[in-house]
């Protein structure tokens, strides 16, 4: 309920993320991917937990949104979360270092994700009651609490330490029944499926498309956007239903970058570039500390070694400021002291 009290208090604040939040919530409902707990009592001797939630900003492909992520690792002092009740089941996503180099060889980039590709898989009722939330139908307008309605989900969420492994092994189970009619689109989906993206490609756009194709129909079901590098084949896709990402050649080059598991992606020059611009506002506070230097430092994301010339001296600077036993938030000595 404290967690739930913060986030009120900031839904108070600001009109827009309350709708935004409120509009999400609806939508779960409407979807059956959440419902209301009625009677709070016929469950007790079914495992209870309750998620805090929070919202977050994502900016990934042509906009910005906002989504509504869930701790399941959130607990009170001395006791469990939900996460450390749980085994994680093994990683059966690909290397990413694969992945991206696989990406880059081909002159066709095609990337993908399922819509929604956790919220698809079904819970079992004797553990739903283990992901209820707490949530109000009152306005913020009033500062005063609101009394709560509990509701519980009936799908996995991505903030459960297991939802990876049981998203993976659901896809993988799904395609192998594909297998033998569609051997290497399968074998693409297989070796270059992600988490829920998609990323591969064609040296061709006729081999791009008829790929493409065979990955619609197996997994049209689950539902997937798509976006290329090559606009002709964009068109084609539109040509044939497939739901695709805008991407606007009229207006400028930053416009038309999407993101590539977490790689910024200029689609247009074809070029992965790194996205700078939180770590560019986290450091314009100018603090200079061992703190908030490994802070910094720990807001790249560079699978590909791209900077690994800049990314290599913070290190050994991280590793002299032990070496001196700095406190972590001791102001740094400057470059020569």
């Amino acid at each position: 309920k404290q967690r739930f009290q913060n986030l009120w208090r900031r839904l108070h604040r600001d009109e827009i993320l309350y709708s935004q939040y409120q509009e999400t919530i609806q939508d779960y409902l409407n979807q059956g991917i959440t419902e209301k707990v009625k009677n709070t009592e016929a469950n007790i001797h079914k495992p209870i937990y309750y998620l805090p939630h929070q919202a977050i900003k994502k900016e990934g492909r042509v906009t910005t949104s906002t989504r509504i992520v869930f701790d399941a690792a959130s607990h009170k002092t001395k006791e469990l979360s939900l996460n450390d009740c749980l085994w994680p089941g093994p990683n059966l996503n690909p290397n990413l270092l694969v992945v991206l180099i696989n990406f880059r060889l081909n002159r066709i980039a095609i990337s993908s994700d399922i819509r929604q590709a956790f919220l698809q898989i079904c819970l079992a009722d004797k553990h739903k009651d283990a992901v209820r939330f707490l949530w109000t139908e009152s306005n913020p307008s009033d500062k005063k609490m609101p009394s709560l309605q509990i509701y519980r989900f009936n799908r996995i969420i991505s903030g459960v330490n297991a939802s990876q492994f049981l998203l993976a092994a659901t896809v993988k189970h799904h395609i192998e029944k594909y297998r033998k009619s569609h051997p290497i689109t399968v074998r693409h989906l297989d070796s270059f499926m992600y988490v829920d993206d998609w990323i591969t490609g064609q040296d061709t756009r006729e081999e791009a498309l008829l790929i493409s194709l065979h990955a619609e129909n197996i997994m049209k079901e689950a539902g997937m956007e798509m976006i290329s590098n090559d606009t002709t084949l964009m068109c084609q896709w539109a040509a044939k239903g497939f739901d695709t990402y805008l991407v606007d050649t009229s207006v400028s080059l930053g416009s038309n970058k999407t993101k590539v598991l977490g790689l910024a992606w200029q689609t247009l020059d074809d070029c992965l570039t790194l996205d700078t611009k939180g770590l560019l506002e986290f450091i314009s506070t100018n603090k200079n500390t061992k703190r908030f230097l490994l802070q910094a430092i720990g807001k790249i994301f560079d699978p590909l070694g791209l900077i690994s010339p800049f990314t290599i001296r913070m290190k050994c600077l991280i590793q002299e400021l032990w070496k001196n036993k700095m406190n972590w938030d001791e102001d740094l000595p400057q470059k020569g002291g």
